[in-house]
C-alpha cells in the first residue's frame, strides 16, 4: 500500500469515529440535557381538534312536526311514543321541552334523497341478505312492495311495551322486535333467534333507525359525540373534513375472522347526539350485541346532505377462504345466525343535561347500577404511575447484544430519590423484566430475568408487572407456537417496523391455558397489571365472542390495574392505565372532550398515557389537572439512546436521569390542584372562550384551567397564562 494513503485512511477512520459519537448523542433527544418544556409548547393547536371548543348555544326551535299519520302507542310521564302505521318509523315526544325525536328528518325537501335513501329514511331499518345466486343485496323494509310487506303490533299497557312483528313475504324474512318505555328512556330490544328466514335468502345484517337524528348539514347547533380516545365530538358543519364513511367496530375487529389491523376501535358501545346544546340529546347505549356490532358515520355530501350515525349488526360474518393450491380465495359466509341479543337504551336528555357531560354522568349511572362500576380508594395526594422499563437486545449478525436497562437495585435508587424529593405516592409496573428482554415478552414468558435482581428486593414498594398474553414478536416470519389461525386457515400475523420485525397473535385457548399459571407466578412478585387482553375481545372456532365475557370472569376474577380496558374488561378495573388524553386524531372530528375520564371521576382511578413521549408536554400536563388525571412516565435508569437499535426504540426520551427534575416538579404542580378533588366525581366542564376551561366537582371546587398565552380573568380570579387556578 502506498504510504500516502495512510494518512487519508486514518483521516477517515477518524471522521467515521466522530460521525458515530455524534449519531449516538443524536438518537435520544434528551440524553444531553435535561427537559426544557417551554420548548415543546404550542397553543396554536388552540382551534384545532384536540381541544374543546367553545358551545354554540343558540336556542333550536324545532318547528310544527306533522303527526298526521302517526299514533300513540305508549305513555309515560316523561315520553310519549308514536308508530307509523303503514312503515313503523317512530317518533318520541320529550313532555319536558315538547321536542319530538323522529327517526325519519321530518323538515326534508322532496329533492334531498333520491330513492333508495328516501324509503331508507321512512323504514325503521334497512338490511342486508345473500340471495340464492351469491348476491349481497341491501333493502329496507319500504323497498318491500306494500303487497308483500305484513306489519303488526301489540301494545302492553302494563309493561310499557310494544311488539313489532315483520314479515317480507317477497324477501321470505320474518322478524320480530319491541320498545319500551321506562322514565326517560326508550328501549329496544332484538332477538336473533326470531329470525325467519322461510326461502333461499340468508340475512347477513341489519341497521336500524338510520336517520335517527339526522341533521341536515349546518341547520342545527349540536353534535355527535363517539367514545373515540378519551372523547370526541363531531359539530355540525356545512361541510365535513371527510367524504367518504367511517365504520368502526366496538372493541376492535375479531381478529379471528378478518386480518385488518387499523388501530380503531371504540372500547365502550355508546354514542349520542345533542340538537340545541343544553336543550335537547339522545344518549344511545348498546348494553348487548355491541360484539358483534359496526358503528358508522356518513359525512354530508357522502350519497345524503345529512349527517347520518347508526349501528350496524352482523348476524352472519362474511370471510375470504383461499383456494387450496390457488392465489386466489372466494368469499364465504357463516351458516348459521349467530344466537345473541340486542338491547339498546336511548336515554332522553333535557336542557343542562342535554350535553356530553350529562352523557358521561348518564353512563356513569348506568355501570354503578349494574355492576360494571365500583369505587376504590383514593389517597390525599395524586398517585405517579412510572412504567420501568427492564430490557431488551439488540439483533447482531450472529449473536444478541442486550442491554439491561434498569435493575431492581437502581429502582430502588429512583425510588429513595423521588421520595426525599417529596413524591410519597407512586406506582410501578415493570416491563421488559422477563428473560430474554421486553421483545422476547409472551404470553409464556413472563417469569423474572435474575441477570435484573431479585423481585424480593422490591417488596416495599408499589409494584406492578406488565403483561400482555396477546402477542408475540419475532424478527423471523416463523410462526411460534400457540399463534392463532383464523377462520380463513391463515396465520394471524402481520409484518411491522418496515418488515424487521413480525407481530404474531396469540389464539385465545392458548391465553385460556397459559393465564393461571402467569397470574399466580406473577403474584408472587407483586401482581400483574394486563395489556392487550383488556382491550382486545376476540373469539376462535370453539368459543363464540358473546361467550368470552364469562371466560374473562373466570381467568380475571377480582380487580386488577389494566392498560385501556374496554367496556368488558371495566369490572375488573380497579386502576385504569394509559389513560388517552384525547381522540384517535381522526380527521372528521372536531372537539377532544373527557368523556371516559368523567366517568370513572370518584369511582376509578386513571393514570395519563406517558407525558414524556407528548408532542406537547406543557399542554398535556395541563390537560391533566382539566381532565383529573394522575401523571404517568416510562422510564429507564440507563440511557435510552442505548434502545435505539432494539425493538423497543420507540422509548427515546425515558431516562430518569433526564427527567428526574420534570416528573418531580410537575408532580407536585399537578398534585397542587387535583389534592382538592380526589376521590370526587366531575359533575360539569364548560369552555368559556376558547382555550379556557372550567370544570365543576361534585364537592363544589372549581378548578379553570387557562391554556392560552394570556392571562384570562373568571369570576374575579385572574388565572395566569398556562396556568390554572382553584376556586374553592
Amino acid at each position: 500500500m502506498r504510504k500516502w494513503l495512510y494518512p487519508s485512511i486514518l483521516f477517515f477512520l477518524l471522521l467515521t469515529v466522530v460521525f458515530m459519537v455524534q449519531a449516538l448523542a443524536q438518537e435520544d433527544d434528551f440524553s444531553d440535557e435535561p427537559y426544557d418544556p417551554t420548548q415543546h409548547v404550542n397553543t396554536t393547536l388552540l382551534d384545532s381538534n384536540l381541544f374543546t371548543q367553545p358551545d354554540d348555544k343558540r336556542p333550536y326551535e324545532q318547528g310544527d312536526v306533522n303527526m298526521m299519520d302517526y299514533t300513540p302507542v305508549l305513555e309515560n310521564e316523561q315520553l310519549i311514543l308514536y308508530v307509523h302505521r303503514e312503515t313503523f318509523a317512530i317518533r318520541v315526544l320529550n313532555k319536558e321541552t315538547g321536542f319530538i325525536w323522529t327517526t325519519d328528518p321530518f323538515l326534508h325537501q322532496y329533492d334531498d334523497f333520491n330513492l333508495v335513501w328516501l324509503n331508507r329514511m321512512q323504514s325503521p331499518f334497512y338490511f342486508t341478505f345473500l340471495n340464492d345466486k351469491g348476491v349481497s343485496i341491501t333493502r329496507s323494509l319500504v323497498d318491500e312492495p306494500l303487497m308483500f310487506r305484513r306489519l303488526e303490533y301489540t301494545v302492553d299497557e302494563t309493561q310499557q311495551q310494544v311488539r313489532f312483528t315483520v314479515d317480507l313475504r317477497e324477501t321470505k324474512i320474518r322478524l320480530q322486535y319491541s320498545i319500551a318505555l321506562r322514565d326517560n328512556q326508550i328501549q329496544f330490544h332484538f332477538t336473533t333467534s326470531n329470525v325467519e328466514e322461510y326461502g333461499h335468502n340468508r340475512l347477513l345484517s341489519i341497521t336500524f333507525f338510520p336517520f335517527l337524528g339526522a341533521v341536515k348539514r349546518d341547520e342545527i347547533p349540536g353534535y355527535l359525540f363517539i367514545p373515540s380516545g378519551s372523547g370526541a365530538l363531531v359539530r355540525y358543519t356545512h361541510h365535513a373534513n371527510i367524504r367518504f364513511p367511517y365504520r368502526v367496530r366496538f372493541y376492535a375487529q375479531d381478529q379471528y375472522y378478518s386480518a385488518n389491523t387499523l388501530d380503531l376501535t371504540l372500547n365502550y358501545p355508546v354514542y349520542g347526539f345533542v340538537h340545541g346544546i343544553d336543550q335537547n340529546a339522545l344518549f344511545l347505549n348498546i348494553h348487548s350485541g355491541a360484539e358483534y356490532a359496526e358503528f358508522t358515520y356518513l359525512p354530508p355530501d357522502y350519497r345524503t346532505e345529512y349527517h347520518m350515525y347508526y349501528v350496524t349488526y352482523y348476524l352472519r360474518e362474511q370471510y375470504m377462504k383461499v383456494i387450496p393450491g390457488s392465489d386466489k380465495s372466494l368469499p364465504v359466509i357463516e351458516d348459521q345466525i349467530k344466537d345473541y341479543d340486542i338491547d339498546v337504551n336511548l336515554t332522553v336528555l333535557s336542557n343542562e343535561e342535554a350535553n356530553y357531560v350529562g352523557m358521561a354522568n348518564e353512563y356513569k349511572d348506568f355501570l354503578i347500577k349494574h355492576g360494571y362500576l365500583k369505587a376504590y380508594p383514593f389517597n390525599d395526594q395524586i398517585e405517579l404511575h412510572l412504567d420501568v422499563f427492564g430490557s431488551d437486545y439488540e439483533q447482531g449478525l450472529f449473536f444478541k447484544k442486550h442491554y439491561e436497562m434498569t435493575t431492581t437495585d437502581q429502582l430502588l435508587k429512583i425510588n429513595e430519590i423521588l421520595q426525599n424529593r417529596g413524591i410519597t405516592d407512586i406506582f410501578y409496573t415493570l416491563r421488559g423484566f422477563n428473560r430474554g428482554g421486553y421483545v422476547e415478552a409472551s404470553y409464556r414468558n413472563y417469569r423474572f430475568n435474575k441477570k435484573l435482581g431479585d423481585p424480593e428486593d422490591l417488596k416495599n414498594l408499589n409494584v406492578r408487572y406488565y403483561y400482555n398474553p396477546t402477542t408475540m414478536h419475532s424478527s423471523k416470519s416463523r410462526p411460534p407456537r400457540g399463534t392463532m389461525k383464523r377462520i380463513n386457515g391463515q396465520i394471524a400475523y402481520e409484518p411491522i417496523r418496515n418488515g424487521e420485525y413480525y407481530r404474531f397473535y396469540v389464539d385465545i385457548d392458548q391465553i385460556i391455558k397459559e393465564f393461571p399459571k402467569a397470574k399466580k407466578t406473577i403474584a408472587d412478585y407483586g401482581g400483574m397489571a394486563l395489556d392487550g387482553l383488556s382491550y382486545l375481545f376476540y373469539s376462535n372456532e370453539n368459543h363464540k365472542r358473546h361467550e368470552m365475557y364469562e371466560i374473562y370472569h373466570q381467568l380475571i376474577g377480582e380487580p386488577i390495574p389494566m392498560y385501556r380496558p374496554n367496556f368488558v374488561m371495566l369490572p375488573y378495573t380497579n386502576k385504569y392505565l394509559m389513560m388517552p388524553l384525547q381522540h384517535e386524531r381522526l380527521q372528521f372530528i372536531t372537539d377532544s372532550v373527557p368523556f371516559l375520564p368523567i366517568v370513572l371521576s370518584g369511582y376509578v382511578p386513571y393514570y395519563s398515557s406517558f407525558i414524556n413521549f407528548s408532542a406537547n408536554m406543557q399542554m398535556d400536563v395541563l390537560r391533566l389537572i382539566d381532565y383529573g388525571a394522575n401523571p404517568a412516565f416510562l422510564i429507564t435508569y440507563e440511557p435510552s439512546h442505548l434502545l435505539s437499535k432494539t425493538f423497543s426504540n420507540e422509548f427515546y426520551a425515558s431516562y430518569f436521569g433526564n427527567l428526574e427534575d420534570f416528573i418531580v416538579e410537575n408532580y407536585h404542580y399537578v398534585n397542587e390542584a387535583l389534592q382538592f378533588v380526589r376521590g370526587e366525581a366531575i359533575i360539569g366542564r364548560e369552555v368559556v372562550q376558547e382555550g379556557v376551561v372550567v370544570v365543576s366537582y361534585r364537592n363544589g371546587v372549581e378548578i379553570i384551567i387557562n391554556y392560552t398565552t394570556q392571562d384570562v380573568t373568571y369570576k374575579g380570579i385572574t388565572v395566569k397564562a398556562l396556568d390554572y387556578a382553584v376556586r374553592k
